[in-house]
Order: structure tokens, then C-alpha cells, then sequence
């Protein structure tokens, strides 16, 4: 190579038609502005990408750190129950040992374990306090029961059986009073009155009292027996004035107006059973809701609030009963029942008093006929014809008249007892009819059990943070 060549340096190669050479570099204005563009689209795409991997990490990083935290709250929690349970247990186990050592005499050393500290209510919480809890139970109990009971309607078979009850006290009183019919004519001598098919006197009553009420068979079998001896002539007349006087006994304790009177009040609901749980259970929600404002938990106080404001709805319902057109209908039937009872217990006293068996004194005395004994049953013009008889039986002398007087006492006691039957009747029908139109109310049972559910819910949201809740 020439020297020539060499300064000149090597020689570009000669361009050749159709040969693939790479573009010439666009370098226009144009270009230089797309070419910006893209690449600050690049850089705040990696900035953006950048941004969120920081982002993920930080997260991941808080998640990790309050998982952490959380694991040794847990595990401090533990010890801390591990160490109180400890504790606990070495109290208990000294205090055996100190009084092992009190019985037997010996001087007492002090103690070296301390009871352990209860934690505040505020840290433990409602549900985590033995008097919430029972709190809460008793008022979610019996606010709910009393809603229940408030709004249940009367049970047609509680119905049916206390019109077969007060129909059975009846008839099984109507068999006592032909035991008086039995006597009556056996001391005056008269024909004794008998069933047409030659069964004892009163059967037919006992077979259908017992029919309707069956727990008074016991009584009506031996009001039967008792007043086929009286009828018996081969019984001496001593004897038969005791069975008399044991057949009517039995009679009108056969059916009690009082097992009358508690079936109503079971098929009408009118005892105070509801009201009085109703007013326990919101005594009870109303101190734990004070509890509750005393630690601070706020979230329970506003559950507790609505709770004891449905408590307070259901006291009317439990108050009032299911019905309210029973209450007078029970209290004219109560007068209407104790009227026949008191007719039907007179009738026995007199004549105990006219055959001379009886137990008082008074009942010898001339103006024990004369006086009226029923001055507690209204309308006593029904009772007229039975205080003359009394009268009668009063101014009767010697024996056989008096018998014969008895005898006209116990038809004239009969016809006084019936005509005090319809108004028992009359008040029976009253209150059956209310306890028919009286149907469930389900406003006093949706009332108690959402009261219920609430106290429930108010006692478990108090977990007993720190902070309160």
C-alpha cells in the first residue's frame, strides 16, 4: 500500500444497486417529539409499576407486623391466663394447708401466695362477667316468657274441660241433694224416692257428673254407696243420719268451685304470672344496661335500649290477660257458683239441725229458723219459699211434725238449689263465649322474643376490650 493510501485511509465500498443497507436515521423534528413521547410513556409506566410494588411490599409488611403483634398478644394472653390459673391453684392448695394446720392447732404462717387480682368489668366485658351473664339470662327469659304467655290465646281442650268441670259440680251437688230427699223421707216415714229402673237414688246424676269430670269418680262411688244404705232399712236411723251426712260431704267435694275457678284462670290466662315475669326480667335489663353505660360499651347499650323498649311493650299484654271479656264473666260466675254452694250447705245445716245431729249450738236455739241465712246471694226472692219452710220446721212440735217439716225443707231446698242453677249457667256460657273469641295476638310474642334475642345480642357484643366497646 502506498504511502498515498495510507493517509487517505480505507476506501468506503462502492454502493451497489438492490443491496439490503439499513435506513438512513429519521432526525426531522417530527420524529425527535414521537421518540420523546414514548420514552416518558415508558419511564411513568415503570414509575406506576414501581409505585404499586412498593405499595404491595408496605402492605405485606403491615399484615406481617400485625400478625406478629397479634401472635404475641395471644401468647401474652396465655401466659397471663397460664400464670392466674397457676396462681389460682397455689391459693386454693395453701389455703387447705393453712387450715390443716388451723385444726390441728398450730400457729399460722403468713401467707405467701396472694389471692389472685380480678381483672376490672371493663377488661373482661359483659359476657364475661358472671352477673351479665346471669343478667342477661334472666331478662332474656323473662321478658321472652312473658310475651309468650301474654300472647297466647286460650286452649280449646282447657275450655272444654272447665265447662265439663262446672257441669259435673252440678249434678254431683243434685246427688247430694237427693241423699237429703233419701233421709228427709225415711225419718218422716215416707215412701223412699226411687229410680224408675231400680237404681239407687242419684245414679243418674253421679254416672253423668262422672262422665264429664272422671278425677270425681272416687267421690260419686261413695255418695252412692253411702245414700243406698241410708235407703237400707236394716241401717239404724244413727247410722244413717252419719252416712247421710257423709253422702252430701262427698257430693260438694266432688267438684270444687275452686277446681272450677283454677281451670278458668288457666284457660283464660288471668293469673299474674306473665306480668310478674315481664317486670323481673326488664328490672334485670335495666341493671345491666346500666352496666353496661358503666363500662362503656357502646355497642351495647344502644341493642340493650331497643330491648328494653320492646320489654316495656309487652307489659300491658302481660297485664291485661288474652282477654278482656272474661274478667267480668269470671266474677259473675264466681257469685253465681258460691250462691248454689251456699243453698246446698244451708240445706244440710238445717236439717242436721231439725234430726238433732247438730255440731253447733246456735243451730237449738228458736231463732236459728227464723233468721235469714242468705244475705250474701243477690235476688233472695228466689229463697222465699225456702225460708218459710225453715220457719215451718222452726214451729213444728214434737218430733213428727219436725220430720214431716224436714221432709217439705228438703223438696223446697231441691227447688230453691235449681232455680239458682240457670245464672251459673248464664255466666259458664258468657265466659266460654270469651274464651272462644279470644284468638292469638302475635304483636306481645314477636315483642318478648325480639326483647329476647336482643339482651342476647346486647350481652355478647361486650367483649371487654381495653378501649371499651
Amino acid at each position: 500500500m502506498s504511502e498515498d493510501d495510507t493517509q487517505r485511509g480505507p476506501e468506503r465500498p462502492m454502493l451497489i444497486l438492490g443491496d439490503d443497507l439499513p435506513d438512513v436515521e429519521d432526525t426531522t423534528p417530527e420524529e425527535l417529539r414521537r421518540q420523546q413521547e414514548e420514552a416518558r410513556r415508558e419511564i411513568e409506566r415503570q414509575r406506576r409499576e414501581l409505585q404499586e410494588e412498593i405499595e404491595r411490599r408496605r402492605r405485606e409488611a403491615e399484615r406481617e407486623i400485625a400478625e406478629m403483634e397479634a401472635q404475641k398478644e395471644r401468647e401474652l394472653r396465655e401466659r397471663e391466663r397460664d400464670l392466674e390459673r397457676t396462681q389460682k391453684k397455689l391459693y386454693r392448695r395453701e389455703s387447705r394447708l393453712l387450715s390443716t394446720v388451723r385444726r390441728k392447732g398450730r400457729p399460722v404462717p403468713e401467707r405467701l401466695v396472694q389471692r389472685p387480682a380480678r381483672p376490672p368489668l371493663r377488661e373482661r366485658g359483659l359476657r364475661r362477667s358472671g352477673l351479665g351473664v346471669c343478667l342477661g339470662l334472666v331478662a332474656a327469659l323473662g321478658i321472652g316468657v312473658a310475651g309468650t304467655a301474654a300472647g297466647t290465646g286460650s286452649d280449646p281442650e282447657t275450655a272444654a274441660e272447665l265447662e265439663a268441670m262446672d257441669r259435673a259440680m252440678v249434678l254431683h251437688m243434685r246427688s247430694g241433694l237427693t241423699a237429703d230427699e233419701v233421709v228427709a223421707a225415711r225419718m218422716a216415714g215416707q215412701p223412699l224416692p226411687s229410680a224408675e229402673d231400680g237404681s239407687v237414688p242419684g245414679e243418674a246424676f253421679v254416672d253423668e257428673a262422672v262422665a264429664l269430670a272422671p278425677d270425681s269418680r272416687r267421690y260419686g262411688e261413695r255418695t252412692l254407696e253411702r245414700i243406698e244404705q241410708v235407703a237400707d232399712e236394716q241401717t239404724g236411723t244413727v247410722r244413717a243420719l252419719t252416712l247421710w251426712s257423709q253422702a252430701r260431704d262427698e257430693a260438694g267435694y266432688a267438684v270444687g268451685s275452686w277446681d272450677v275457678a283454677d281451670l278458668r284462670e288457666e284457660a283464660a290466662d288471668e293469673g299474674a304470672g306473665p306480668l310478674v315475669l315481664g317486670i323481673v326480667g326488664l328490672v334485670a335489663l335495666l341493671v345491666l344496661l346500666a352496666m353496661a353505660v358503666a363500662v362503656k360499651a357502646w355497642v351495647a347499650v344502644p341493642v340493650l335500649l331497643v330491648a328494653t323498649v320492646l320489654g316495656v311493650g309487652v307489659l300491658p299484654a302481660a297485664a291485661t290477660g288474652v282477654t278482656n271479656g272474661v274478667g267480668q264473666a269470671a266474677e259473675d260466675h264466681d257469685v253465681a257458683s258460691e250462691a248454689l254452694e251456699d243453698v246446698y250447705e244451708q240445706v244440710g245445716r238445717d236439717l242436721e239441725a231439725a234430726y238433732g245431729v247438730s255440731t253447733s249450738s246456735y243451730a237449738g236455739l228458736p231463732e236459728y229458723w227464723v233468721e235469714d241465712p242468705f244475705y250474701d246471694i243477690p235476688e233472695p226472692g228466689t229463697l222465699q219459699d225456702y225460708l218459710r219452710a225453715r220457719e215451718a220446721v222452726g214451729e213444728a212440735d214434737g218430733d213428727e211434725a219436725t220430720y214431716a217439716a224436714a221432709a217439705d225443707l228438703a223438696a223446697t231446698g231441691r227447688t230453691a238449689f235449681e232455680a239458682r242453677v240457670p245464672a251459673v249457667e248464664e255466666t259458664r256460657a258468657r265466659i266460654l263465649d270469651g274464651l272462644a273469641g279470644s284468638g292469638d295476638r302475635a304483636w306481645p310474642v314477636l315483642l318478648g322474643l325480639g326483647a329476647a334475642a336482643l339482651v342476647v345480642a346486647g350481652v355478647a357484643v361486650s367483649g371487654g376490650r381495653r378501649e371499651g366497646r
